[in-house]
């Protein structure tokens, strides 16, 4: 696995997880949302365009 896929699926794994600490708030409000939930979907909805990302990267599409 070459570092720059390897970096590219780490990025949706440590948001979701190591990050989310980091910006557990309430304020700002996002589109009526707390911003932690904000960050959470926003990444669920990003993971698949990393994926997409890695899969041109690699020639696989």
């Amino acid at each position: 696995m070459t570092l720059l896929r390897a970096t590219l699926v780490l990025v949706p794994i440590l948001a979701l997880t190591i990050a989310v600490p980091f910006v557990n708030r309430l304020d700002p409000t996002i589109f009526g949302l707390p911003f932690v939930l904000f960050w959470v979907v926003g990444w669920v909805f990003a993971t698949p365009l990393f994926l997409w990302f890695v899969g041109r990267v690699e020639g696989r599409w």
